[in-house]
């Protein structure tokens, strides 16, 4: 059934604080911030984060980044199959933010040579979620089971992306993403 109460209202004020700082005759620049919000339902969530950026020769770019992030789950809007589906919706706790960790970084290669410029890049992420939110439509095929995830779920990402200019007229661009995806439930990979 959809039966519940799906009212629901939000207020998170919150503060941020950042400070970047360049350093080395601005070869490298760091960047850290905090973030600090007030849910009416969850109460203190903090975010910690930092990002660096070094220019490690002239047309040689490196950035990294770590973070934590936190959000609340729209459930149908997130799902919409569920409202498709003749399963019972069954919600059988609180459900708590998703929160996670994030992690990454990014190589970007620049070149020019006679009629042609362009750049190289590659980015590689991981994230880690501490709670995660979804529907569990395996354990019984009527029912739809919505509750917290706590246990391990990961990201992993890897993206190359090529960027070419010929004779200021002609582009190509092509790219190619990556995706390893998955939960561990009862200690099998999913």
């Amino acid at each position: 059934t959809y039966a519940g109460n799906y009212n629901r209202v939000e207020d998170i004020p919150g503060v941020f604080a950042e400070n970047s700082m360049s350093l080395f005759k601005d070869k490298l620049n760091w960047i850290v911030g905090i973030r600090a919000d007030l849910h009416n339902t969850f109460g203190y969530k903090v975010t910690p984060r930092t990002m660096i950026k070094w220019d490690a020769a002239k047309n040689t770019i490196v950035r990294a980044s770590i973070g934590k992030g936190w959000r609340t789950v729209n459930l149908f809007s997130e799902n919409i199959g569920l409202l498709a589906s003749s399963r019972d919706i069954i919600i059988t706790e609180r459900l708590e933010p998703e929160e996670a960790l994030n992690y990454g970084a990014n190589l970007t290669q620049k070149f020019e040579r006679m009629n042609m410029s362009g750049h190289f890049s590659l980015d590689v992420y991981r994230t880690e979620f501490q709670n995660q939110i979804f529907p569990n439509y395996d354990d019984d095929p009527t029912k739809a089971i919505v509750k917290n995830f706590k246990g391990t779920s990961i990201s992993n990402g890897l993206q190359a992306e090529v960027y070419v200019k010929l004779w200021r007229r002609f582009e190509f661009k092509t790219g190619y993403n990556y995706l390893d995806v998955y939960q561990v439930i009862n200690s099998k990979k999913e």
